[in-house]
C-alpha cells in the first residue's frame, strides 16, 4: 500500500516532467546547445520529445548574452496537470475490500430486493436481521459508546431503506458503482500504457504492480475503524451491564447513567468510596448536553488552550470557500443535515453538513456533491466522496448556516469554491 500511495503521489513527476506553464523557457550556458541539453535531459531527439508533448503550439529559440534559449508556449488554458488528475482520481474509486462502502451497497441491494416484492421495512424483516447481524455494530458518531447501535434502535437503517426504496428507476447505486470500478480499471491502463510507451516497459511494469497493490489493499484502511466500533459496541454492553447493577443497587436512576461515569468511579463502586454516583452523573449529563449545545467547534487548539475557529479568506459574495477533495463539479439543490437520521436527501441534492463517519455513508448513494464544515483531504467523508466520484469541499466556515435548503449551488472540487446560483 505504501510503495502504490507513493506511485500515485509522484506520478505527476514520473510522467510528464518536461512542462508544467503555458509557457517555459530552457537556458543553456552554452551558445547553440540548449537542444542538446533538452535532448540528454529526455533522452530522446528533441522533435520527437516536442512532438508527443501534447498543448505545444509554438517553439522558438534564440541566443544572446553568451547563452542559448528555447520559448515552449502551450494553447491557452491548456493544463497538463489536469489530466494527469482526473486519472489518479479515477484510479481511487470503487475500491473492493472497502467495509464502509460494502455496507452501503448491501443496505441498497437489499432495499431495490424489498421493493421487488412489496415489501415494508421492518425490524424482523429476514434481509434486515442479516443486515443488523453484519453491521448492528456501528451508529452515527459510533466512536461514543453512549451512543445506541443499529442493533439495539434500528430506526436510521430503517428509513435508509425507505428512502432507496423511492428512489427513481435510473439511480441504481450499484450499477453506478460497477461503472466507477470500470473506469478505475481503465484508468490503471491508461496510466500504465502512458508510462510504457515514455519511460518504458520495466518503470510500466512496477506501476501496474504498485498500482494493482493500491487498488487491492487500499479499500482495507476502512477495516480498523470497522473492527474498532466492535469494539467499542462490546464496550457498550459491558457498561451497560454494570450500569443496569448499579441501578438494581439503587446508586443510579438508569442504566446508561454509567456513561456519565469514569473508570475510576466504577472501580470505586468496588473499593465502597464511591460517593453519591447520581449526583456525579447528573453533573457529567448536564455538562454533556451543555456541549452538545456549541455551535462552533475549533478548527485548531494551541498548547497554551488559544482556539482558532478559522482563517481568512478571500471569498467573494455569493461564493464559499474550502478544501477541494473530491475533483468534479456538480449544480444542484441545498439540503443541510445536521444528523444523518430522519435525512430528507433527495436523488441528487448537494448534502451540507458538518461532518460525517461511516454512518453517513449510505446517504452519499443519493448525494450528488459534498459540502462538509470540518476535515481534509484525509477524512472520512473526503476519501468516500473520492471513492464514489462525488465532488467534495471541506472546510467551509458555517456552511450549514450559510447555505439553506433549495438554494441551487455549484460545488467545484478542484477549485474549492462553492457557488450560489440562485435562491
Amino acid at each position: 500500500v505504501i510503495l502504490a500511495v507513493v506511485a500515485l503521489s509522484q506520478m505527476p513527476l514520473q510522467l510528464l516532467p518536461e512542462i508544467r506553464y503555458p509557457q517555459i523557457r530552457v537556458i543553456s550556458d552554452i551558445p547553440g546547445q540548449t537542444s542538446r541539453v533538452i535532448e540528454e535531459s529526455v533522452n530522446e531527439p528533441i522533435e520527437a520529445a516536442l512532438e508527443r508533448t501534447p498543448g505545444i503550439v509554438q517553439m522558438e529559440s534564440r541566443s544572446g548574452d553568451g547563452r542559448s534559449y528555447i520559448d515552449l508556449f502551450f494553447a491557452p488554458g491548456y493544463d497538463l496537470d489536469r489530466a494527469l488528475r482526473d486519472a489518479t482520481q479515477a484510479v481511487q474509486r470503487a475500491l473492493p475490500h472497502n467495509a464502509t462502502t460494502e455496507m452501503g451497497l448491501a443496505l441498497w441491494r437489499l432495499a431495490q430486493a424489498m421493493r421487488a416484492r412489496g415489501e415494508e421495512p421492518s425490524a424482523d424483516h429476514p434481509g434486515v436481521v442479516e443486515f443488523l447481524r453484519r453491521f448492528g455494530h456501528r451508529a452515527v458518531w459510533e466512536i461514543d459508546p453512549g451512543i445506541a447501535r443499529w442493533a439495539e434502535d434500528p430506526s436510521y437503517v430503517l428509513d435508509l431503506l425507505r428512502g432507496y426504496m423511492e428512489a427513481p428507476d435510473d439511480a441504481d447505486q450499484e450499477a453506478q458503482f460497477f461503472q466507477a470500478r470500470a473506469e478505475a480499471e481503465a484508468a490503471v491502463a491508461e496510466i500504465v500504457a502512458r508510462v510504457r510507451r515514455e519511460k518504458g516497459g520495466l518503470r510500466a511494469r512496477i506501476l501496474a504492480w504498485q498500482l494493482r497493490c493500491y487498488r487491492e489493499l487500499a479499500g482495507l484502511r476502512e477495516q480498523p475503524k470497522f473492527e474498532g466500533a466492535r469494539m467499542i459496541a462490546i464496550t457498550r454492553r459491558i457498561l451497560l451491564a454494570a450500569g443496569a447493577e448499579l441501578v438494581a443497587g439503587g446508586r443510579l436512576d438508569a442504566a446508561e447513567d454509567v456513561f456519565f461515569l469514569g473508570l475510576g468511579d466504577l472501580l470505586a463502586v468496588q473499593a465502597g468510596t464511591a460517593g453519591d454516583l447520581r449526583a456525579k452523573a447528573a453533573a457529567a449529563r448536564a455538562t454533556h448536553e451543555s456541549e452538545m449545545r456549541r455551535r462552533a467547534v475549533p478548527r485548531w487548539m494551541t498548547s497554551d488552550g488559544e482556539c482558532i475557529f478559522g482563517v481568512a479568506s478571500d471569498e467573494t459574495e455569493g461564493v464559499l470557500s474550502g478544501l477541494p477533495v473530491s475533483a468534479g463539479s456538480f449544480e444542484g439543490r441545498v439540503r443541510v443535515v445536521l444528523h444523518p437520521s430522519g435525512a430528507k436527501l433527495e436523488q441528487g441534492e448537494v448534502l451540507v453538513c458538518r461532518g460525517t463517519d461511516p454512518a453517513w455513508t449510505p446517504l452519499f448513494l443519493r448525494a450528488g456533491a459534498l459540502v462538509m464544515e470540518t476535515g481534509g483531504a484525509v477524512s472520512h467523508g473526503s476519501i468516500v466522496a473520492r471513492e464514489y466520484g462525488l465532488p467534495a469541499v471541506a472546510g467551509v466556515p458555517n456552511a450549514t448556516e450559510r447555505l439553506r435548503d433549495g438554494q441551487r449551488v455549484r460545488v467545484n472540487g478542484e477549485t474549492g469554491q462553492v457557488t450560489v446560483l440562485d435562491d
